[in-house]
């Protein structure tokens, strides 16, 4: 029996709009790039090697990253305040775009929503709602590739513009 709205039987028979998966990839592959900048923002700020910072880089969540860049750049004294506050307001936006991702990426997609749009079913414990469904369109999810294209040039421009901390 179905723990949710989605109808797990029909949902194996369906095809989905190739307009959103075509848009869910081109999200995907933006945010690979949005988590590279990410990368490359530490691997800056700590004065590390590029190619030997991918030994730490490749094998840590990018929010954990994100955390060590906002640890970094609070601790060091030298950090102008502005830069302090741009780095945090991109990296807030990193958040919700990773939370974003993960909602389409590992949520189970059904067809039953409404005309041109998919219902995105997630499950979390500890949550008021813990299956929580929610209608995604194409405008949703290019609205979520605009973000990440905004996100993307804060994230160049700041490395553009950053020195190490020393």
């Amino acid at each position: 029996m179905s723990t949710g709205s989605i109808d797990r039987e029909a949902e194996a028979t369906r095809q989905f709009e190739p307009e959103l998966l075509q848009r869910l990839g081109l999200f995907i592959v933006r945010w690979s790039f949005v988590e590279t900048c990410v990368s490359d923002l530490f691997v800056l700020l700590t004065r590390g090697d590029p190619g030997s910072m991918i030994a730490v880089t490749g094998s840590m969540s990018s929010s954990t990253i994100s955390d060590w860049i906002r640890a970094i750049v609070e601790t060091q004294q030298k950090t102008p305040h502005d830069l302090v506050n741009e780095i945090n307001d991109v990296l807030s936006e990193v958040d919700h775009l990773r939370s974003e991702r993960n909602i389409l990426v590992h949520g189970l997609w059904g067809t039953t929503g409404p005309e041109h749009s998919v219902l995105v079913q997630t499950s979390r414990l500890g949550r008021k709602e813990i299956i929580r469904d929610r209608v995604v369109t194409a405008a949703d999810i290019d609205g979520l590739i605009d973000e990440s294209l905004e996100v993307m040039r804060r994230l160049l421009a700041l490395l553009r513009g950053i020195r190490p901390i020393a």
